[in-house]
């Protein structure tokens, strides 16, 4: 029976084989924003509030990277080529940035009003301005009449995203560390100072590289490995700590939008801190990585958030691989590809809600009709309505067929 429901098979199946094949006149076809739409608490209200994005995390998300991008220290609009751009371009929306270079979840805890005992701040930030003597963050705090920016982007969200984790694990180690080995050191300060300049600069690679020599040079290599791995586990230890409040505090203002938690990719996976290779410190990365993204699927499940994969995330330091001393490597944060596939890593993560009464839950076709929907290719015949077992046109295979193409 020539249905539409076989019919969706062989769509697939063209896309499916077009993109095997490198047939670049294929493509999935434009993202459908209604399918984003019903998490928005705001909906009913009109196009105007229908649809708002937050982004929360560190440098990555705030779009920095050493060679295009310096200037995105975070709390601006982030560049086009960047996941946030891309996510907030492609679901029409309005897009609140909220991420900031060297935020661990600590200071994303803190920015959301939420209360955190001795935070051991590891550098010192550009954004102490936020922060009230008490240590809480007043854009956080408002009335219900003046909404401060945060808690207001929170309100209409109907997707966050929370990119955060890495600096706890693997960037504020290094200093931190060295804070816990080298108290008594000669010329500390003026180190530390260069040190803290490298990482705030979102530069891992040649802090650690830094870092390195100078524990060599102090005589103090021994110590100091010890001391980064236990700043490692402080750090994860602090992330299962945090990620449960700053979850519920954004859930105590918007229970409707949909919250994403991106995991970790691992820029240094062959990095290796010496010539021959003995010490690997992209292995010990990969460890650190690896535990907090099993961490945050097993968060997800509990919270109801969404985790989003994006562990083949490809980075500057991808396409110029080599150790930290000889041929520094190259900056961590994500390329242009790189943003993209996170980009396309959470739209398809995100559960679509199908509109359609006759499409059942467990139809064997259902996931055929979601993606058809959530890429526009076909939107049924009725609002509500996808008509499965109706006859298919010619018409409305061209049709499908140019969508598929790009809509060319």
């Amino acid at each position: 029976m020539k249905n539409l429901r076989r019919i969706l098979v062989l769509v697939l199946l063209v896309a499916v084989l077009a993109s095997a094949f490198g047939m670049q006149a294929f493509a999935a076809g434009a993202r459908n924003p209604e399918a984003y739409l019903p998490y928005s608490p705001y909906a009913a209200y009109g196009d105007e509030y229908r649809n708002c994005y937050v982004s929360f995390g560190d440098s990555i998300s705030a779009g920095y990277d050493r060679y295009e991008n310096r200037e995105c220290i975070g709390y601006m609009p982030t560049p086009a080529t960047s996941y946030p751009s891309i996510v907030a371009d492609t679901l029409h929306c309005w897009h609140y940035p909220a991420s900031f270079i060297g935020y661990r979840t600590t200071e994303l805890a803190l920015s959301l009003g939420i209360p955190v005992e001795n935070p051991d701040l590891y550098h010192t930030t550009g954004y102490a301005w936020m922060y009230e003597e008490d240590g809480l963050c007043h854009y956080w705090d408002g009335s219900e009449a003046v909404p401060t920016p945060i808690s207001f982007g929170v309100a209409y969200a109907s997707l966050m995203t929370i990119n955060v984790g890495n600096n706890d694990v693997l960037t504020a180690p290094l200093s931190l560390a060295a804070g816990d080995v080298l108290e008594a050191a000669e010329n500390y300060q003026e180190n530390q100072d260069a040190i803290a300049a490298a990482i705030e600069s979102g530069e891992l690679c040649e802090a650690l590289a830094s870092m390195y020599q100078l524990m060599n040079q102090l005589g103090y290599y021994k110590e100091y490995i010890p001391a980064v791995l236990a700043r490692m586990e402080a750090g994860f230890e602090q992330i299962k700590v945090n990620m449960p409040k700053i979850i519920a505090q954004l859930r105590s203002v918007n229970t409707t939008g949909q919250i994403a938690i991106l995991g970790m990719y691992n820029p240094y996976a062959e990095m290796t801190l010496t010539d021959s290779g003995l010490i690997k410190i992209g292995k010990m990365g990969q460890i650190v990585c690896d535990r907090v993204n099993a961490y945050y699927k097993e968060l997800c499940e509990e919270t109801g958030c969404v985790y989003v994969d994006v562990t083949d995330t490809e980075s500057y330091a991808d396409l110029n691989p080599g150790t930290v001393l000889h041929g520094l490597g190259e900056d961590a944060h994500p390329t242009h590809k790189g943003h993209a596939y996170m980009a396309k890593q959470i739209l398809d993560a995100i559960p679509v809600i199908l509109p359609y009464a006759d499409v059942a839950e467990e139809a064997w076709y259902r996931d055929s009709v979601d993606y058809c929907y959530r890429n526009t290719l076909m939107l049924g015949t009725e609002p509500d309505n996808f008509a499965p077992d109706e006859y298919m046109s010619r018409a409305m295979v061209a049709t499908v067929l140019w969508r598929l193409a790009g809509s060319p």
